[in-house]
């Protein structure tokens, strides 16, 4: 299922990006002063920086801030889908590993992150990296096996505690998802 979502979602990367599309706009549901948001912030620009690098003509940007309520349950996140941007970050209350729902059709990518206030993404340089992690779910990456590298997930055994680091920096992407961008 996980290849399916991720295939759809570099499908969608991929018209988007031949029809010229504009940049990727995010839109964040939740409070303006919650910790995580400088941590999207961060995110972005690493991605940004990536692409460019790379030279792929899409980029993330911009950022606007929903007046939606943040869901208390899981299940009530589908309907912030149909907002219009083409990606919804929800800064959720709950304790449960952060996801991402690739886009579909008219229904925009969406993120879903756990609770900022306690560990992992309470230590210091967890937040950025899973959000970057996420961002590149949305750009179409699967994860790999590699606890050294950005993508690492499940079902291998890195897990977000492996991004704590007191230097704030971002994981790398291997050869082959740098390569897997170049082509789109």
């Amino acid at each position: 299922m996980s290849r399916v979502r991720t295939f759809v979602a570099a499908v969608v990367f991929l018209i988007a990006s031949a029809a010229g599309a504009a940049d990727l706009r995010i839109t964040i549901v939740g409070d303006r002063d919650d910790t995580r948001v400088a941590g999207v912030r961060e995110a972005v620009t690493f991605w940004n920086r990536e692409l460019r690098g790379l030279r792929v003509d899409r980029r993330f940007g911009p950022i606007v801030f929903s007046d939606a309520a943040v869901p208390e349950k899981q299940s009530e996140l589908i309907a912030l889908r149909r907002t219009r941007t083409d990606v919804v970050i929800v800064l959720m209350n709950g304790e449960f590993a952060s996801f991402t729902l690739p886009a579909r059709g008219e229904a925009a990518a969406l993120i879903a992150l756990r609770r900022g206030d306690v560990p992992p993404l309470s230590q210091p340089n967890v937040a950025r990296n899973v959000i970057a992690h996420e961002l590149g779910h949305v750009l179409g990456l699967e994860h790999n096996a590699n606890a050294t590298k950005l993508m690492c997930g499940r079902p291998a055994a890195c897990r977000p505690d492996s991004f704590i680091s007191s230097r704030p920096h971002f994981f790398a992407l291997t050869s082959a998802e740098k390569a897997q961008l170049r082509k789109r």
